[in-house]
């Protein structure tokens, strides 16, 4: 599954549904397509703190602190 445009039939709002969440409901497609990438953006920023604390065994915030990665 990739990205569905959906609009309510009775009030016309746009939602997207996807591979990493939906947005919220919103007048127009261009407001739901920018709420979508904080979205996206923010379910991998999670996937990526995930993946590091679980190989250093701490907080991804130290995880990177001890890898030199910076915040």
């Amino acid at each position: 599954m990739t990205m569905k445009l959906l609009q309510h039939k009775q009030t016309g709002m746009y939602r997207i549904v996807g591979n990493y969440g939906s947005s919220g409901s919103f007048w127009t497609k261009k407001e739901a397509l920018e709420d979508y990438k904080r979205v996206k953006r923010n379910a991998i920023k999670r996937e990526r703190n995930q993946i590091l604390s679980e190989l250093c065994g701490t907080s991804a915030r130290a995880a990177r602190a001890d890898m030199g990665m910076g915040y």
